[in-house]
């Protein structure tokens, strides 16, 4: 991936290219290939680059347009190329010669706030238009590209990490205590907040346009917990999700080096490793590298024998690394100098072990799951459906089997649906005494969580989400992928990665 930065004096003073130097300079550990940069007086951008497409490799970025006076800079890779070369009247051209940059310059002449609606694929760009004397941000859907903005009265800052706003003299440092309370208090979910006060996170699926008078996220895409794919039979929905997924693993496969995977024993590497050696063995390129991390000492951890299953069908070259000594806070200075951040995923070392390991193979494309047990679900969504629905047989028969998957009492599996069949009124009660200490020591002081505000925020939430009018498996598959710790994970394996 490649990083970018943006900064833009809204006072109207000239911006000192010391600062946008700053900036660039703490986004070093993210891409090396390249750097670059434009100022012109109150507006900078600048760019790190990482080549991981072929068409990367023919791009410079900042990237001017034609006549407009539209600049961008763009950690991007976009898969629905074609389809976009041909709205935007580029088809004739040969496709290596078109860069994805290119692509998002048109798309923003061509449909402006709306272009990030059309797009398919990983992005985050900052554009520069000064013709109508805006800054435009956005991020993809599924928010896989890190972006994060400091917008004061003085100026405004966007870039790939928060160390890169903290380099410009003024943004605030300060800690921000809604962050601290979401850590401590389950309902404090702000996707938009950072560990640092007035730095905030772009969020997935929107976009940013700033003016002179200022500016606010607005959502082109946000998943819908209500809404379904209606088929006939089973089997067709397994063949509409392989082609989805295949798709989707055949997109990110688009690389000018090799290609590589993380592969575990679990569900979603796995599932990532077999499609995409299908593809390869169908376009006779391979063998997939595949990097796993290996427990021999510690049997009850060690995936070794599924891991197996899979390379035994060939079409890899797998490298195994040790797992059980590595130390976990080995890397923890340069941790903090990378992700500027809280650690949302203190157990990802193993995959910075990976990353290392892959890197000094020289892959640009590392493939790896991450939330596959999160969309399939672990069936405590189905246990609500069935309290809601009165199914008590069927509920007491998942929940026995599920009960002896997971080798706990059956009756603490079933505790967890008492909230499926409580009233609203008593569910949100019960959670406010929890909050207040009534029922046992509360995890914040009580002038801590008023000076934030904390009953007001958990009140607003309680309202703002689909609540139980959607199914509660869908439910909670949606506050799960809209989460805020799931921002946060994403973001962290971008950085070390």
């Amino acid at each position: 991936m490649s990083a970018i930065a943006a900064i833009w004096r809204l006072d109207g003073a000239p911006l000192q290219r010391t600062t946008l130097d700053r900036m660039i300079e703490r986004l070093a550990p993210r891409a090396a290939d390249a750097v670059g940069s434009w100022l012109d007086g109150p507006v900078g951008l600048g760019h790190r680059m990482l080549h991981a497409t072929p068409e990367s490799c023919r791009e410079t970025f900042p990237l001017a347009g034609d006549t407009r006076g539209t600049v961008v800079t763009a950690d991007v890779r976009l898969d629905n190329r074609t389809e976009l070369m041909s709205a935007l009247g580029l088809a004739r051209r040969p496709a290596v010669e078109v860069g994805d940059g290119e692509l998002l310059l048109r798309a923003w002449e061509r449909w402006g706030e709306e272009c990030p609606a059309r797009l398919r694929g990983d992005f985050a760009f900052a554009l520069w238009d000064a013709r109508r004397r805006v800054i435009f941000c956005a991020r993809d859907p599924a928010g896989v590209k890190p972006l994060y903005y400091h917008l004061g009265p003085r100026v405004f800052a966007v870039a790939s990490g928060t160390g890169a706003l903290l380099a410009v003299p003024d943004v605030p440092r300060r800690l921000d205590e809604l962050r601290i309370a979401a850590w401590l208090v389950r309902g404090v979910d702000d996707r938009a907040v950072t560990s640092w006060e007035g730095l905030l996170r772009l969020p997935g699926g929107h976009g940013l346009a700033v003016t002179a008078r200022g500016g606010a996220p607005r959502a082109y895409w946000q998943l819908d917990p209500a809404r379904g794919l209606r088929l006939t039979s089973d089997l067709e929905y397994a063949e509409r999700f392989r082609d989805l997924f295949t798709d989707a693993v055949r997109c990110r496969m688009r690389s000018a080096s090799p290609v590589a995977a993380a592969l575990s024993g679990g569900l979603d590497s796995s599932s990532v490793v077999c499609v995409a050696r299908a593809i390869q063995e169908a376009a006779g390129t391979g063998p997939l590298r595949t990097y796993t991390a290996r427990f021999p000492t510690i049997p009850g951890c060690d995936e070794g024998a599924e891991v197996a299953l899979i390379e035994a069908r060939g079409g890899l070259a797998p490298r195994h690394l040790r797992g059980d000594t590595l130390d976990p806070l080995g890397d923890l200075e340069k941790r903090a100098g990378l992700e500027d951040e809280t650690f949302h995923a203190p157990g990802y070392y193993m995959h910075r072990a990976l990353y290392d390991t892959a890197r000094s193979d020289g892959v640009r494309v590392f493939l790896e799951g991450t939330g596959g047990d999160l969309v399939v679900s672990h069936g405590t969504g189905y246990l609500h459906d069935l309290a809601r629905q009165g199914r008590w047989l069927a509920l007491g028969r998942e929940a026995r089997q599920l009960s002896q998957s997971f080798q706990r009492p059956t009756w603490r599996t079933l505790r967890a649906v008492t909230g499926a069949v409580a009233p609203p009124l008593l569910r949100r009660t019960w959670r406010r005494l929890r909050r207040r200490g009534l029922l046992g020591p509360p995890m914040i002081r009580a002038d801590f969580a008023r000076r934030i505000g904390l009953e007001e925020r958990l009140r607003a939430a309680e309202l703002s989400g689909p609540g139980y009018a959607a199914e509660a498996a869908r439910y909670q598959h949606w506050r799960t992928l809209a989460s805020a710790r799931l921002a946060g994970i994403l973001d962290t394996l971008a950085a070390s990665a």
